[in-house]
């Protein structure tokens, strides 16, 4: 992700676009969009239909989030956490244009959440171990590298939605 390229803002990708279009490149132009999601794009700014390659710092930032949360594999909480953006996204241009901003990443975004979580963990309720040893099979605890007696130190802290989302929207508004 971002290897041939880097990470653009919005202004500096359409340069770009403009720069391999001038050259020639439509490869490159295509590789461009591809790296940025934004492929469906290259093919209408080569034939000249549109002006930039995207202008709208919303559909930008939507395609961004969709790459780096696919890079990371993201689902069940992380994918919230993906669709809570797009969802500022669609609101907000502001935050679109946050979202835009090469020094900002969904991992960046994550690792926000992911330091709340560990610095808020709390043990568990022996109840709930109790509940949980029952839950959990000794092949998930395989794959985990764990050994049953684990789970009686098992703490969690991971944020509610909605010290979620005001954690989201300060990391994408810090500077």
């Amino acid at each position: 992700m971002y290897d041939s390229f880097g990470k653009l803002s919005l202004e500096e990708l359409n340069a770009k676009a403009e720069e391999l279009m001038n050259s020639g490149d439509v490869d490159g132009l295509r590789d461009l969009a591809n790296e940025n999601g934004l492929g469906d794009l290259a093919d209408m700014y080569a034939e000249g239909e549109s002006d930039w390659l995207c202008e709208d710092a919303m559909d930008a930032a939507m395609a961004r989030i969709d790459i780096e949360a696919d890079d990371l594999g993201a689902e069940e909480i992380m994918g919230d956490w993906a669709d809570y953006i797009r969802s500022l996204v669609m609101e907000n241009e502001e935050v679109a244009n946050q979202v835009m901003n090469p020094k900002k990443s969904f991992k960046g975004c994550v690792g926000k959440l992911a330091a709340f979580a560990i610095t808020h963990a709390e043990p568990l309720d022996s109840d709930i171990i109790k509940s949980m040893d029952k839950a959990v099979s000794d092949a998930q605890l395989s794959k985990l590298n764990m050994q049953r007696e684990h789970l009686k130190y098992t703490k969690i802290g991971m944020p509610g939605i909605g010290t979620a989302k005001k954690l989201i929207r300060a990391y994408y508004a810090e500077g």
